[in-house]
């Protein structure tokens, strides 16, 4: 019993780390871990005659897929062709063969990588073993203070020009002062600034308080207002 009660927890530890596998196949996974192969598996060789288009996707739109390859050896027949997103010739990263083999990581900028596999009529080899992460993009705390619906009129303004994010701070700061703004956020990587007001009138003052901090940095920057959320309220 005790030999039977190592053994499984030997097992789940083994399936932890390995996380889902995966063979190429006509169809479509979704995984964020896991490890891909060719048709014959961790062991086996790919077969002859084989056409396959297989698409991985990590199922967020804030997740990037990346494939590490361990393993790649095609016979000199055969190829491995790489998409960012869906089997378009737009998206092609690259297509793999024996001499053009898959030397870094391959990532996606959709959250989607789609193989397309060819082997020839009297060719077979070991194909390939990979690594399937992703990478998560991480929101700005800036982007993260994007203004929840609330009372009030949300404007939306483009400022640019302003040379530094304590700078931004500080227009930010003045607008509070004023009696008639109920909040305000601000996104200096994107150079966006939120303010919400008690109606949609004081949309030129707010401009006009902005633009006055001209002389005090010592340089002209421009300011647009882009939208407004009046209508959803």
């Amino acid at each position: 019993m005790k030999i039977t009660i190592l053994t499984l927890l030997g097992l789940l530890c083994l399936q932890g780390v390995n996380g889902q596998s995966f063979t190429i196949k006509n169809g479509s996974e979704q995984t964020c871990s896991g490890y891909f192969y060719d048709s014959g598996g961790k062991e086996g060789n790919y077969s002859t005659g084989e056409d396959y288009v297989f698409t991985l996707n990590s199922g967020s739109a804030d997740a990037k897929l990346m494939v590490q390859f361990n393993l790649f050896r095609l016979n000199s027949e055969d190829w491995l062709a790489v998409y960012d997103g869906d089997y378009s010739e737009t998206n092609l990263i690259d297509t793999y063969t024996s001499t053009n083999s898959i030397k870094e990581n391959i990532k996606s900028a959709s959250g989607t990588l789609t193989f397309v596999f060819h082997s020839g009529a009297e060719s077979f080899e070991a194909g390939w073993e990979a690594r399937v992460l992703c990478e998560k993009e991480e929101l700005s705390a800036q982007a993260r203070n994007i203004p929840k619906k609330g009372p009030g009129v949300l404007l939306t303004y483009s400022v640019r020009g302003v040379k530094s994010e304590a700078d931004f701070a500080l227009l930010e700061k003045k607008l509070k002062q004023e009696e008639y703004i109920v909040e305000t956020s601000a996104y200096f990587e994107k150079e966006i600034l939120w303010v919400r007001v008690k109606e949609f009138s004081y949309v030129d003052e707010i401009k006009s308080v902005l633009l006055s901090s001209q002389k005090e940095f010592g340089y002209e920057y421009s300011v647009d207002f882009v939208s407004s959320d009046e209508k959803k309220q």
